[in-house]
């Protein structure tokens, strides 16, 4: 099995990104827009940015003409002091990455800020830009066509994990400041795992891969990682959950006898006649894998697990194509358990808990 230990994510790492955190202009009807130019619109409590699909683009307004505009993705406004806010109201703050929600009516003057709910405002979820790096895979990304991040870690980053995609594939391309381009890649998602004959390749629903790794990162202090997550069409929606990257290290070798256990957190509860009334809510996975490891190296596989008790870690038990992706865990072991079998190798058993999905 192997891990990805997470660098964390911060401005100088994360130094671009086509997703907006915060808004554009508001559209402006006697403005003319270039192709390419970006303008948002009030929706609700919501800012929705679309991009000008054309030149002289003037009078066209972009909710309603979609051969003039593209909606690309949404933000909330910029917090402002002098501004009063109703209960339920969603800002931003952008120096800190994070959105707050209104807690009360008549909200003027309160600033949000720090990761606790105070009398006005919420506890705060990161922005939608930088929501695949907040630690939480329910909390999803999403933007019409491409999703692009430009990373500098200024670390070695071997592993780079995704989880809760929806998108048809991902290119990856390293950069070094000396070398140029030392890695890429690009990940196929289209998945073939409902297709086992002539039948199902015909008429099984079209699937895509939902979590995935890359481990074959070569070992570049300096380089700089572009992430290009890409849609079926510049129209459809892409989205990602959790982006994780970092250094690589290795706990074991799995063997043939893991499991996987979805928790299902809903509730099902029958009523006074036996009728079942469900309410959804979130789940995740539990991995239970047996590894065998080295005697000579287990000292500093048991260190691993004492300084990851309380960190979030990617887990990698297998790269086999076929079970890769289920087993494929970000999340935290509850117990690893050792027994010194033999002089030379040890078993250890690890129970994993993933992070909820939705």
């Amino acid at each position: 099995m192997k891990n990805i230990t997470p660098i964390a994510i911060s401005d100088s790492i994360l130094t671009s990104t086509n997703v907006h955190e915060t808004a554009p202009a508001i559209y402006a009807a006697g403005t003319t827009y270039a192709d390419g130019d970006f303008a948002h619109v009030v929706n609700g409590v919501k800012l929705d940015v679309y991009e000008s699909r054309q030149d002289t683009n003037t009078g066209n307004a972009p909710a309603s003409s979609s051969t003039w505009w593209t909606y690309r993705s949404f933000t909330y406004p910029e917090y402002a002091a002098g501004t009063t806010y109703a209960e339920n109201d969603i800002v931003i703050v952008a120096a800190d990455h994070k959105q707050y929600l209104s807690l009360q009516a008549a909200n003027t003057g309160n600033t949000p800020v720090g990761d606790v709910t105070d009398l006005w405002w919420s506890v705060p979820a990161a922005t939608t830009a930088w929501s695949p790096f907040d630690v939480k895979i329910g909390s999803t990304v999403e933007r019409t066509g491409t999703i692009e991040y430009e990373l500098t870690p200024g670390a070695i980053v071997s592993g780079i994990a995704f989880f809760k995609l929806d998108a048809s594939s991902i290119d990856i391309v390293m950069t070094d400041p000396v070398e140029g381009i030392v890695y890429t890649d690009s990940i196929d998602l289209i998945s073939t795992s409902n297709v086992f004959d002539g039948y199902s390749y015909s008429f099984a629903p079209f699937l895509l891969t939902r979590h995935t790794v890359e481990t074959n990162l070569p070992p570049y202090i300096n380089a700089v990682i572009t992430i290009t997550i890409n849609a079926e069409s510049d129209t459809s929606t892409t989205s990602c959950g959790e982006i994780v990257f970092g250094p690589l290290s290795y706990s074991g070798s799995s063997q043939y006898s893991a499991s996987l256990e979805i928790v299902n957190y809903s509730t099902i509860t029958p009523d006074v006649w036996g009728n079942l009334e469900v309410v959804e809510r979130s789940y995740s996975n539990k991995v239970n894998v047996e590894m065998v490891i080295a005697n000579s190296i287990i000292q500093s596989v048991l260190e691993f697990f004492e300084d990851y008790r309380a960190i979030p870690v990617v887990w990698i038990p297998t790269e086999t194509d076929s079970i890769s992706g289920p087993l494929l865990t970000y999340g935290y072991y509850q117990r690893a358990t050792t027994v010194f079998s033999y002089p030379t190798y040890s078993v250890i058993n690890v129970e994993l808990i993933g992070m909820v999905m939705t």
